[in-house]
């Protein structure tokens, strides 16, 4: 497909989205509304305790009429969930998928996560991770998404739109959204506020 480029620190690229006619979308696993009013979107809640992108492949296949919306983290999407998301992506299953990462389990104690940078603190890591970190555009790039991009909590109008766009395409779209988690991850490595943590971000990427 015709790619270009979006504004990230590694000049990711992202295929433009393939439009959609107007459905209704069903939310799988969302913890707000807060984004959705943002890009101007109604939605109907479906909360899940289990993986969420596999139940939302069970929704998505059976029903095409919905647009199909997987919330989900670093931790539950690249680590217990990473198998169904690089899945999800070599079949093209047509859902979005928005993964907020903050680089650590930030619901469960802060234990490191596969995007924890390499030599960053966690409570599992007390000496610093030793892992490589996941890049979790190119893995699913890899695997087969055709709507790939990154943003960061911190420039919201350009993750709005990043979003926006994702959700219009037509098949695996992934969003990936750089967040901060000042409660474990700011306090570990010497990012102790959410304003710091949010200023580092628009010093690290471009827009």
């Amino acid at each position: 497909p015709e790619m270009t480029k979006i504004a990230i620190k590694k000049n990711f690229v992202v295929s433009k989205p393939t439009p959609l006619p107007s459905r209704r979308l069903s939310a799988i696993s969302v913890p707000n509304l807060v984004l959705f009013q943002k890009v101007k979107l109604l939605v109907q809640l479906v909360p899940v305790v289990a993986p969420p992108v596999p139940i939302s492949t069970s929704k998505s296949l059976p029903m095409p009429e919905l647009k199909v919306v997987v919330i989900t983290g670093d931790g539950d999407g690249a680590a217990i969930g990473g198998n169904h998301l690089i899945h999800a992506a070599r079949r093209n299953i047509d859902l979005t998928c928005i993964l907020f990462n903050n680089q650590t389990y930030g619901m469960t104690g802060g234990q490191y996560s596969p995007t924890t940078p390499e030599g960053a603190l966690a409570t599992t890591a007390p000496y610093g991770a030793i892992e490589p970190a996941f890049d979790l555009c190119r893995l699913v790039a890899a695997a087969g998404a055709t709507y790939v991009a990154r943003g960061a909590t911190s420039r919201l109008h350009e993750l709005s739109g990043l979003i926006r766009d994702g959700l219009s395409h037509r098949g695996f779209a992934f969003v990936e959204a750089i967040a901060q988690c000042p409660t474990y991850y700011g306090r570990a490595n010497n990012q102790r506020g959410a304003v710091e943590m949010l200023r580092w971000q628009r010093e690290h990427t471009v827009s």
